[in-house]
């Protein structure tokens, strides 16, 4: 808010595009994501909304997931289901402290 202000999803998205950046995912929590992919816009719901224990790392944690998906030549709506997914489990444990045995295939 302080460094640009309140903005709509689509406002943000139109900023962003303006300025050069094709690609564009716009992260809006429970309410899922909005992309922007060389001009065509489309909205990604999430599956399924929980109630968060702790919502630390979350957004570190769709990014990262979402950047190891687009290195495996995952499309960006399937990078962003996988991003959300990570980011789902991650919230449901106390400080993203997650046990070594719990797989994200257990947990979706």
């Amino acid at each position: 808010l302080v460094l640009y202000g309140q903005h709509s999803v689509g406002e943000c998205v139109h900023r962003w595009n303006t300025n050069g950046v094709t690609e564009i995912v716009v992260k809006n929590g429970e309410h899922g994501c909005t992309l922007l992919n060389n001009g065509i816009t489309s909205f990604i719901p999430l599956n399924k909304v929980c109630k968060p224990v702790d919502t630390t790392a979350a957004g570190d944690s769709f990014n990262g997931a979402y950047l190891a998906a687009k290195l495996k030549g995952k499309s960006m709506a399937d990078c962003v289901k996988l991003g959300q997914m990570c980011a789902s489990v991650v919230v449901m444990h106390k400080g993203a402290i997650i046990e070594h045995h719990i797989s994200l295939e257990e947990s979706a």
